[in-house]
């Protein structure tokens, strides 16, 4: 998707929004992160006169709703990238001979499936490496009694 093809998704139809050209030209690229200083330099206008646009109601309302769509697309893809993750390196503490790789990888999977301690269900994957772990001595966990 091409840069301005993403500013129009994440604001959406300047209409339907209630927006002018003008507008939402300086919605998306606020929701892009440029600065009132940046996008009035690059339309021409005073920082001022973008900051005044952009805190109109209808325009604020337009870059908080892209900026979350924004946010929810990373979101969404992060997660993605943890399952493939979960699974590339499930997939190798599956399969290899190595001991120490299979308790390394176990590890590293539970790193992926579960950051920062929080809970996440990675397709019934982290409840698989979860059982694997438990069968593994603190030994090949790499675990010691300091």
């Amino acid at each position: 998707m091409l840069p301005s093809e993403r500013r129009s998704a994440n604001v959406g139809s300047a209409e339907a929004n209630g927006l002018t050209g003008a507008e939402a030209q300086i919605a998306a690229m606020r929701i892009q992160g440029l600065s009132f200083r940046k996008i009035g330099e690059a339309l021409g206008k005073s920082a001022a006169t973008i900051l005044k646009h952009a805190h109109k109601p209808h325009v604020h309302a337009a870059i908080v709703a892209g900026s979350q769509r924004v946010v929810d697309d990373t979101a969404a893809k992060l997660t993605e990238l943890r399952i493939l993750a979960a699974d590339t390196l499930a997939d190798l503490m599956a399969n290899s001979d190595d001991e120490s790789i299979r308790a390394q990888t176990a590890r590293d999977v539970l790193k992926v499936t579960e950051p920062r301690k929080a809970e996440v269900k990675v397709d019934g994957v982290g409840d698989l490496i979860r059982a694997a772990v438990r069968e593994m001595s603190d030994e090949e966990l790499g675990v010691c009694d300091d």
